[in-house]
């Protein structure tokens, strides 16, 4: 670190006097004199950590930069991480073969650096934190934490402009086509609707940037904006109150919280916006500001950022979910560039189910002897017949011990969000079916049963395709002969060493996993959990808020407010998610709730899976109580519910009531002990902010009421 130091003195002059002839900019010019600072005092002195890497090892960049005229890079350590960042240089020299001399990855140790150069990819090693608490927990580290903009920054102070990726971006197509010259920053979005949501008030802070694909230049300006954002959030914690573990969010805190002094300019297709926007605000983001008109940015004044076309420069749910690249009403007739595996887990299951993984990995993963099971998934099910075959599919592979292909062709319209999202569209390309993943968590199949499940799109393998010349086909007939010739085998036996075990159409899943049952003495169903799932009123799937058609025009005037029960999708044309537990397997789960102490639980009702997995319950959080969204920010020093409390803009029992929410969804806590602890939280935070935080709110003023 002390040679972090010692470089961030060499090139901090150089740095802040970086402009077009005007003065140079100094520590307190970093941010607008109008923002309530994030951090008044900054770091205990003495304590302030390096902005800048080392500048020797980058640049080797410059010459990268000269040689193509552009500059791609990403950074990883090792392990997997570092698989992660080969995916993505393969996806380069498959997709844009042209760009693999302009990409560069930063390697922050020897193994990944290792691994990279081994497939003749150019790698800058600079070692990074190597300690255990970064590698159980590289959120909070602070070295990973600052990395990538410092990293910017560094390009920026070399003159270099770069396109930064994370390493779980896959390019498609040239993103350069995509750029326009006319911003500072251009970067992508996780909103769906940009027109309608960008520097909305309603909508989560961490969504309006998506800080994993940056294009930044060399300007003025964006040095500025990048030092400021270190600058706000340098300390790890201050005053007891700890920094957002999330950088995106802490990120578009400080854009929202410019965009408000009216320091930046954003823009997205033909529209500029220099105000927040929106009638009702989130408690996640800051309150909205007064209108203000346009004006032209200078390299003192503030920073120029453009939003790019989420359909074309894809977030993982624009991409995996929605498949916004299949609508022409959202790309007009764009080609998809870049596809980020953001908002999406496991990231692998999802770059290799859509044909996005690039790495030869099959007798990795599957051996040199792999057994697989398929089966053909009948389309136009209702949701719970939909899973019944899964689960019965599941069932075969675990007595065959074998692995399930997961089926692609689940009825989509079963999605709530078909319509009102516009699944639709996808009919004028093909007769589109749903993956596993659009209705349940695909970790659930890819971790808890990991050895007896595969992602869909392995059947689309070469490796697979040649499996298949030698299948063993099932048929009733072949079954019924298998079965008398097993005299006494384990079910695992059937079929010898074939690798592929395919059912025929004719001979239904769940006909086979009974007469398999039958054979062992079992029960269908008898060997899978019933698990409890609550309604994710406080994560990314409540999307009730921020849909498109919200408005007075399809509520008739009523106020279309979701409560995030899932029954606003139903108003709107989508289906009301209402399942009971096990998505519908009524015949395998029953639902009880329990009255002492407020829980939802779920039971197998066959005594086989009871006796195994027993009651699985839960506390449905109270929805109709809640606001949208109940950010897991609230007790860090960049928290929206403290320092719009702080501006004057809520009202302390609206904060107290917020924090109270926050205490019970991310805390565990209730009754005493949170009123206690939230009152503790706003007036440490006010007391923090004494002397910058306008008016003073200590005492509870109901006439000034601005509920967020």
């Amino acid at each position: 670190m002390a040679g972090l130091l010692s470089e961030w003195v060499r090139v901090r002059h150089a740095a802040l006097s970086h402009s077009t002839g005007g003065p140079a900019l100094v520590e307190r010019d970093l941010q607008p004199r109008s923002m309530l600072p994030f951090t008044p005092d900054g770091p205990v002195r003495g304590e302030n950590r390096a902005k800048m890497l080392p500048l020797d090892p980058l640049s080797k960049l410059r010459e990268v930069s000269q040689k193509t005229g552009r500059l791609l890079v990403t950074w990883t350590t090792g392990g997997d991480f570092a698989k992660m960042a080969l995916n993505l240089a393969m996806s380069i020299r498959r997709n844009v073969p042209w760009l693999e001399h302009s990409f560069a990855v930063i390697c922050l140790d020897r193994d990944a650096d290792q691994q990279l150069r081994a497939e003749q990819f150019t790698t800058v090693l600079l070692p990074g934190p190597a300690d255990e608490n970064a590698v159980k927990d590289p959120w909070q580290n602070d070295d990973l934490w600052k990395f990538k903009y410092r990293l910017m920054a560094s390009l920026m102070t070399l003159g270099l402009a770069a396109l930064v990726l994370d390493t779980d971006v896959v390019l498609v197509s040239d993103p350069f086509q995509h750029l326009t010259g006319d911003a500072d920053l251009e970067v992508m979005t996780d909103l769906f609707f940009p027109d309608m949501h960008l520097l909305n008030v309603s909508i989560r802070p961490e969504d309006h940037i998506n800080t994993g694909y940056v294009y930044h230049t060399a300007t003025p300006s964006a040095l500025r904006f990048m030092l400021a954002f270190l600058d706000a959030f340098d300390a790890h914690e201050w005053r007891g109150f700890k920094r957002d573990w999330f950088n995106q969010r802490a990120f578009n805190k400080l854009v929202l919280e410019w965009v408000d002094a009216g320091s930046v300019k954003v823009l997205y297709g033909p529209g500029a916006w220099c105000a927040l926007r929106g009638s009702r605000t989130n408690v996640g983001t800051v309150a909205r500001s007064r209108q203000r008109s346009c004006v032209e940015r200078t390299p003192t004044s503030g920073v120029t950022i453009r939003v790019l076309n989420p359909a074309v420069i894809a977030h993982g749910m624009n991409f995996f979910w929605r498949r916004a690249h299949l609508m022409r009403s959202e790309t007009g007739g764009l080609p998809l560039a870049a596809v980020h595996a953001n908002g999406v887990e496991p990231k692998d299951y999802f770059l290799r189910d859509r044909g996005l993984w690039y790495l030869d990995d099959f007798t990795e993963r599957f051996g040199e002897a792999p057994r697989f099971f398929t089966y053909v998934h009948p389309r136009g099910l209702s949701l719970a017949e939909d899973f019944e075959e899964v689960a019965a599919a599941l069932e075969v592979a675990m007595m065959l011990q074998r692995r399930l292909v997961l089926p692609m062709t689940m009825n989509c319209r079963n999605c709530p969000a078909y319509g009102p999202y516009g699944f639709a569209e996808w009919a004028d390309k093909k007769d589109l079916g749903c993956t596993f993943d659009y209705f349940s968590r695909a970790s659930l199949a890819m971790g808890e049963w990991l050895k007896f499940t595969v992602e869909s799109g392995v059947v689309w393998l070469p490796e697979f395709q040649e499996l298949l010349k030698a299948r063993r086909h099932v048929s009733a007939a072949s079954l019924q002969t298998e079965l008398r010739s097993a005299g006494g085998r384990r079910p695992a036996e059937l079929f010898g060493d074939t690798a592929v075990v395919q059912l025929g159409e004719a001979l239904r899943v769940h006909v086979l996993r009974d007469l398999l049952k039958q054979a062992v003495r079992g029960q269908p169903l008898d060997s899978l959990p019933c698990a409890w799932r609550a309604w994710p009123a406080t994560t990314f799937a409540c999307r009730d808020a921020v849909l498109p058609q919200v408005g007075e025009e399809h509520s008739g005037g009523r106020d279309l407010r979701a409560s995030c029960d899932g029954s606003m999708q139903g108003v709107l044309g989508g289906k009301t998610w209402d399942l009971p537990c096990g998505c519908g397997l009524g015949r395998h789960c029953a639902q009880t709730s329990r009255t002492s102490d407020m829980q939802v639980c779920c039971e197998p009702r066959v005594v086989g899976a009871r006796k195994k997995f027993g009651e699985n319950c839960g506390h449905n959080p109270p929805v109709e109580a809640l606001p949208d969204l109940v950010p897991d920010d609230a007790d860090t020093y960049s928290s929206s519910i403290l320092r719009e409390l702080a501006k004057g803009n809520l009202a302390r029992e609206d904060a107290e009531r917020l924090c109270l929410s926050f205490a019970a969804l991310h805390k565990a806590l209730g009754g005493q002990e949170a009123w206690r602890f939230c009152q503790d939280l706003l007036e440490r935070f006010l007391g923090a902010q004494d002397g910058f935080a306008t008016p003073q709110q200590r005492p509870a003023k109901r006439g000034q009421k601005r509920t967020l």
